[in-house]
């Protein structure tokens, strides 16, 4: 990510959450790609799950964690 592109590709653990819910709302009104996975999608707990949302998502230039 540089600063001339247009958006960066953030995923947001706990995106359905108080917080994360307005982290993301902001990251998104600014242009951002984001991406929230639920642990019904994604259990983050395993390392397989991990790699799976990897290769769904793509390599994010940011992770935010607040689950």
């Amino acid at each position: 990510m540089t600063f001339d592109d247009p958006f960066a590709k953030i995923v947001v653990t706990g995106g359905s959450g108080f917080l994360g819910s307005h982290v993301c709302s902001l990251l998104t009104n600014d242009h951002n790609q984001v991406f929230s996975p639920s642990s019904k999608q994604f259990n983050l707990i395993e390392k397989d799950s991990c790699d799976d949302l990897m290769s769904y998502v793509g390599r994010p230039d940011v992770v935010i964690h607040l689950a």
